[in-house]
């Protein structure tokens, strides 16, 4: 088990988890731009690419919280690092490790659509 393994302050940081509260701030901000950003950076992402893109069938509170974000937000590139990767899941969600990724022309880079948002 990988998580038995890890020890705090040397392979994990609670830091790495989002707090309720920062949680509640990232809604809040997203709502006060009308459920539109061009970016989200994040050290974790949605459920369904932990599952679908990197094998586990467990996922966190975490997780959970950046599907609420997913599902009432459009955006144009979501970053996430946590799996150490470089792996590119479509046009507008990157897992990035080692690449650099050169954001000066988001303005050419059209919206995510949400089914979700009215």
């Amino acid at each position: 088990n990988t998580f038995t393994r890890r020890v705090e302050g040397v392979s994990w940081w609670k830091q790495e988890k989002p707090t309720d509260a920062e949680f509640q701030n990232a809604m809040s901000n997203i709502r006060a731009h009308g459920g539109k950003v061009d970016i989200i950076v994040s050290h974790e992402t949605t459920t369904k690419n932990v599952q679908n893109y990197f094998s586990w069938s467990i996922t966190s509170t975490t997780c959970q919280m950046l599907d609420a974000i997913e599902a009432s937000t459009e955006y144009k590139q979501w970053f996430f690092g946590h799996h150490h990767y470089d792996y590119i899941i479509d046009s507008s969600q990157r897992c990035i490790f080692n690449d650099f990724v050169d954001v000066s022309h988001m303005e050419d880079i059209p919206y995510v659509e949400n089914p979700n948002m009215e």
